[in-house]
């Protein structure tokens, strides 16, 4: 997100695919998306202050070629119905992700006018395979907490410049523009 915010898009709104209801699992092993921490996903609205849309992924990888076309019942189509949802309800809407899949939870970032602090969760293990156990965490509780008055909301060019050298202890280390 913070790659949108520097390369100049609005953010105006957030989407998330999560499992059905109905199947009792959190983490579905979808060919395209990763469910894990989808119960707390909806502080990410609260602390960006931002809508959130929400789909059940009803679909499964009925289509795994390398040119995707329009496929019944695949869990693609799950995405394309939630974008459709956003877009009905916000104004030139654009995508983006960590290349299709999300595998991360982030609790704080420069873009949140608000931090996520993680109460319980517990480690569930996916798969005791005997060569590489597959285990994933599951936020059993979790809130949201304004931040102190020294921690700014980033900019975009602050976004930007931050991006373009991670490894930079301080912004005044990131190089300034000259224009």
């Amino acid at each position: 997100m913070m790659n949108c915010v520097a390369n100049g898009h609005e953010i105006v709104a957030l989407a998330n695919l999560k499992p059905s209801a109905v199947s009792g699992q959190d983490e579905l092993d979808s060919y395209m998306y990763q469910t894990v921490g989808h119960d707390a996903i909806d502080l990410y609205s609260e602390c960006m202050a931002l809508p959130l849309y929400r789909r059940e992924i009803s679909g499964s990888s009925v289509s795994q070629g390398a040119d995707y076309q329009l496929t019944q019942d695949d869990e693609v189509e799950d995405l394309l119905e939630l974008l459709k949802d956003v877009q009905h309800e916000q104004f030139d809407a654009h995508i983006c992700g960590e290349g299709g899949e999300f595998e991360t939870f982030t609790l704080d970032c420069p873009i949140f006018v608000k931090r996520i602090v993680i109460d319980k969760m517990e480690l569930v293990i996916h798969s005791d395979d005997a060569v590489a156990v597959v285990a994933y965490m599951k936020i059993t509780k979790a809130h949201t907490e304004d931040k102190g008055s020294n921690e700014v909301h980033m900019s975009a060019e602050v976004c930007r410049r931050l991006l373009a050298n991670p490894m930079s202890d301080t912004i005044e280390d990131q190089p300034r523009d000259q224009t």
